[in-house]
């Protein structure tokens, strides 16, 4: 009796121990729900700045630079740290570039003579301000002759005519009204303006030209074609630098063999470092997203690699890649605002603290960097994965994942340690990427694989010219003009000269923005 009534106690406290348990997981499962709620409806509702608003956090690090500014720009992420106490705003510099063409308005009187009926002589002009004045775009029909010649000396020595005739450029397409200047401005409007082209229509409709929106995009296909070579050799300027930033994002392609209108391609970009001499910001459209075209797009290229933690990289196994901090640090900073509220944790006080330290150094030489982040950087980064290696939290959890996230790139991360060349973020490579989302937000989609290669080549070009200082609607008109009149087979020496650093477009297509 003794032994039945214990067995039932024994069963009846492993039922209640049991009962405890599964509250417990259901209560830790609940709380996770409830941060995934959270993060959603602030990710869809709530501000996307990442500044740090809360003054009271400040005090929690010795410094007290902190990184206070946005680093997210649409779902791209770029990072500027601010130091407290917060200094105002710095306007954006007003004026007028040195080389803008001046042009002079003088008033006259309407009576030549003074009250007293005699004639007045002009001895000098009275200065009363300057206005900056726009004249809208001026169209106009250009019809090409070619001018015949007779030898007349020829023509009395053997009673024949001798006749010679001047050979026009070639025509950007053959049997087109297009020229180089006015598919330029198309461009322009697309790719710099992001203007799609059924936009376009009516304005050019305004101005005097009625075309329809399929012969805008065939000029834009075919220009592309004709500039590829260029584009190409940009990429292979890339592949023999040592250091190169990337990502990628999606874009939608209707017409893909093998493939329904719904589902998704990618833009990839490629660019150089800030500290690079040539400045290059390649794109190449894929229609996956695999680790295939990531290997197919850096073939040739052997350097270092700074990009997010993304699989598809993994396959580049003969290349070194390097992480990028801001990647990590947006993790930390969506859990310190699961609840809506910020509240810095000590992995984001660390990760501040990097980036402020950063900062000071931005103006350094490569060799300079890498002295003071061994010297000043290396501490706070051993602290940080000390504090992660320590921690004691589910993995599901936004911190747990934000922890996993970082230590699963603990090597690339630490590369910044290694190169003094690196930035601490890929930000220039997501700044370039959000460039092409901003127009894939107007264009919507391309129709098909060759409209997608188009959109690559000329964001290729006009990104790169931007990067170079020149004004990329210039650059677009010079390029399309010279390659118009080369041989169907360029030499390698008659595309170099075409690239935006050479002097032929250095001289001619400056940028006048400050």
């Amino acid at each position: 009796m003794v032994s039945s009534l214990q067995r039932q106690r024994n069963e009846g406290s492993a039922m209640t121990q049991t009962t405890e348990d599964l509250l417990a997981q259901a209560l830790k499962e609940i709380q996770l729900l409830k941060e995934q709620v959270a993060f959603l409806n602030r990710k869809l509702y709530g501000v996307r700045s990442e500044k740090m608003t809360d003054p009271n956090q400040l005090s929690l690090l010795e410094d007290p630079s902190v990184f206070t500014e946005p680093e997210q720009t649409g779902r791209q992420s770029e990072e500027e740290v601010v130091a407290s106490p917060r200094k105002p705003k710095r306007k954006r510099s007003e004026g007028i570039a040195a080389d803008l063409p001046v042009e002079e308005t003088l008033i006259t009187r309407e009576a030549s003579v003074c009250e007293h009926g005699h004639q007045l002589v002009a001895v000098g002009k009275h200065f009363v301000r300057t206005e900056i004045e726009h004249v809208p775009g001026r169209l106009y029909q250009n019809q090409i002759f070619e001018q015949t010649y007779k030898c007349v000396a020829c023509e009395e020595a053997d009673g024949d005519s001798h006749l010679y005739q001047a050979e026009a450029p070639r025509a950007l397409f053959p049997h087109s009204m297009a020229t180089p200047s006015l598919v330029a401005e198309v461009l322009h409007q697309k790719y710099t303006m992001a203007s799609p082209l059924f936009r376009q229509l009516h304005e050019w409709a305004r101005a005097g030209v009625l075309i329809s929106e399929t012969t805008l995009a065939n000029w834009v296909i075919g220009a592309a074609r004709l500039v590829q070579p260029v584009y190409d050799l940009l990429g292979r300027v890339l592949s023999v630098q040592p250091f190169l930033q990337g990502d990628e994002t999606p874009f939608q392609v209707l017409r893909e063999p093998g493939k329904t209108a719904q589902s998704k391609s990618y833009i990839w970009v490629k660019r150089s470092i800030k500290m690079a001499p040539q400045q290059v910001v390649f794109y190449a459209y894929g229609d996956t997203r695999s680790g295939k075209f990531a290997k197919s797009l850096y073939t040739n290229f052997s350097g270092v690699l700074q990009c997010d933690g993304y699989a598809g990289y993994n396959a580049l196994t003969e290349i070194d890649r390097a992480g990028c901090w801001a990647h990590v640090r947006r993790k930390f900073f969506d859990d310190a605002k699961k609840s809506g509220t910020l509240h810095e944790t000590v992995p984001l006080k660390l990760l501040n603290q990097m980036f402020a330290l950063e900062k000071s150094w931005t103006s350094l030489d490569a060799k300079a960097r890498r002295q003071q982040r061994d010297a000043h950087l290396r501490p706070v980064i051993d602290e940080f994965w000390s504090w992660c290696d320590a921690a004691d939290i589910p993995l599901k959890s936004t911190l747990g994942k934000a922890v996993t996230y970082a230590q699963n790139q603990r090597r690339s991360l630490n590369r910044v340690l290694e190169y003094g060349e690196l930035e601490l973020s890929n930000n220039a490579a997501e700044r370039a990427m959000k460039t092409f989302v901003i127009g894939r937000k107007n264009w919507l989609f391309a129709t098909s694989p060759a409209g997608a290669d188009a959109n690559a080549i000329w964001m290729t070009l006009i990104e790169t010219a931007k990067a170079n200082g020149l004004d990329p609607r210039a650059y677009i008109r010079l390029l399309l003009e010279q390659l118009s009149q080369l041989p169907e087979f360029p030499t390698e020496e008659q595309l170099e000269a075409c690239l935006p650093w050479n002097q032929t477009f250095t001289g001619t297509a400056q940028s006048t923005v400050a």
